[in-house]
């Protein structure tokens, strides 16, 4: 990495970011990666760039969204390896998953840049409604991943049945939350909608009134025009 990170460190800082996969490749850390990282999938390009970061024992690390492609197993073991390795580093967690910033002192919960949550995970639970949706949601994919393959069926079936509810659940109360802060935005445009259908009906009628109003009748006469 230029460096002067010997290659013990280095193997080390990819078991803390799961990335053991790094001794399985030919040639190990010399092994030769495709434009753009294209011999990785997408888990194993983050974890080697989790590695890259922590291989510099920095005093601060900033994540973005850094355990998007990964599974919930992996993640939590990648945030325990974190928590157990780095405690002397101030670490930044940008995350869409709750169980990523679970043990976080501080958490900021925003939508639309906008904070409507600050707290730690048991605090915004209470507080935080929102927070509280997300959490219920994601959970329950997470346990579902996580489901032995001998579980029986019916208990599967169920807890895909409970998760799909929290889906639907909070999809609909966000969608009410945007109703209610554009609603006379949304109340124009139905109105406009409501016109331009009427308009499309009647305009064709009121067209030929008005032709059969400039066309001559049957007794009209014209006179030569005369230069």
């Amino acid at each position: 990495f230029g460096r002067g990170i010997s290659d013990e460190d280095l193997l080390i800082a990819a078991k803390f970011a799961q990335a053991d996969f790094i001794e399985t490749k030919e040639g190990g850390l010399s092994h030769m990666l495709t434009a753009k990282g294209s011999n990785l999938s997408g888990g194993q390009k983050q974890r080697l760039l989790i590695a890259r970061a922590l291989a510099g024992k920095p005093e601060i690390l900033v994540l973005d969204d850094c355990s998007s492609a990964l599974d919930y197993k992996t993640d939590k073991a990648l945030r325990s390896a974190l928590r157990q390795n780095f405690r002397d580093t101030t670490t930044i967690i940008v995350a869409q998953r709750i169980s990523s910033i679970l043990h976080a002192d501080h958490i900021l919960v925003l939508d639309s840049g906008r904070v409507i949550g600050a707290g730690t995970h048991e605090t915004l639970l209470e507080t935080c409604p929102d927070y509280r949706e997300i959490y219920d949601v994601q959970m329950g994919e997470s346990m579902e991943q996580n489901q032995n393959a001998n579980q029986p069926s019916t208990a599967l079936h169920s807890l895909r049945g409970e998760g799909q509810k929290l889906k639907k659940t909070y999809i609909l109360r966000r969608l009410w939350r945007y109703f209610k802060k554009y609603k006379w935005l949304l109340a124009l445009a139905i109105a406009l909608t409501i016109v331009s259908n009427i308009l499309a009906l009647i305009g064709p009628k009121l067209s030929g009134l008005a032709i059969d109003a400039i066309e001559p009748g049957p007794g009209h006469v014209d006179f030569p025009t005369v230069f």
